[in-house]
């Protein structure tokens, strides 16, 4: 047997060939790296190390060597480069996108259901928001908001739109985006009266949901009405939804 050092990491190795310079396969390709390899080559060298037994110790190695190639930012940009506007068939195949998908999903639900990660997770986000600079936080604002709206109404808001052609009532659509007040967008907001119309689906919209909005609202300084999901279903949902526009209007 032969005790050498390794020619990259310097770590010790015992070999019976006088060749190996190298403790595992990271410092190999390090060496490698940008060398073209013939499919000899490369054949061989997949033959000499399957079947081998891995130590506890070369495992952990190889391990470490990878995580700091992944976590490089050049590797980041170089990957962020080659899948820009590729689709996931496109990137792995159609074959393959439905079992990666699936295991993402599996993967996901398993970190997002782990005891301690919603807390940690919002305030490591809380403390960057903090510490952000003005610039940053109105680019990722408006980035979060062009992810997170439509692109125009929904069902029960195109209601409420039909109310105010049809009744000319002093409001205007900002669902989109157009309008936020300290992180929240009002689905409906007056044009020359601070106030706010809500349209309520009961299965996204609790009560707890109900009551932070108009506290939010009202420290502002606007009045609030929620039309719930009843109100708009209603046989005579357009006499019932204006009478509480107009009274909320009429109320301010």
């Amino acid at each position: 047997m032969i005790t050498r050092t390794c020619s990259i990491c310097g770590k010790e190795l015992t070999h019976k060939q006088p060749y190996n310079k190298y403790c595992s396969s990271v410092c190999y390709y390090k060496v490698q790296k940008g060398r073209p390899h013939s499919a000899a080559h490369s054949k061989a060298i997949g033959n000499a190390l399957r079947g081998k037994p891995k130590t506890k110790e070369h495992v952990q190695h190889v391990r470490e060597g990878k995580k700091v190639e992944w976590s490089s930012p050049e590797r980041h940009k170089k990957q962020s480069a080659i899948r820009k506007g590729k689709t996931w068939e496109e990137i792995y195949g159609k074959e393959n996108t439905p079992k990666l998908k699936a295991k993402l999903v599996v993967s996901l639900r398993k970190r997002n259901s782990a005891p301690g990660y919603r807390e940690a997770f919002s305030a490591k986000h809380r403390k960057r928001w903090k510490d952000a600079t003005p610039e940053w936080r109105a680019w990722h604002l408006k980035r979060t908001l062009e992810a997170r709206f439509p692109k125009g109404p929904n069902g029960f808001e195109n209601q409420v739109l039909t109310l105010i052609r049809e009744f000319n009532l002093p409001l205007k659509f900002v669902g989109t985006g157009e309008v936020v007040i300290r992180g929240k967008c009002p689905d409906f907001i007056g044009t020359n009266k601070k106030i706010i119309v809500e349209v309520c689906y009961e299965y996204f919209k609790t009560a707890a949901f109900i009551a932070d909005r108009i506290k939010l609202f009202r420290e502002e300084g606007y009045e609030v009405l929620f039309l719930e999901e009843e109100d708009l279903r209603d046989k005579n949902w357009k006499s019932r939804c204006v009478g509480k526009i107009i009274g909320l209007i009429g109320g301010k």
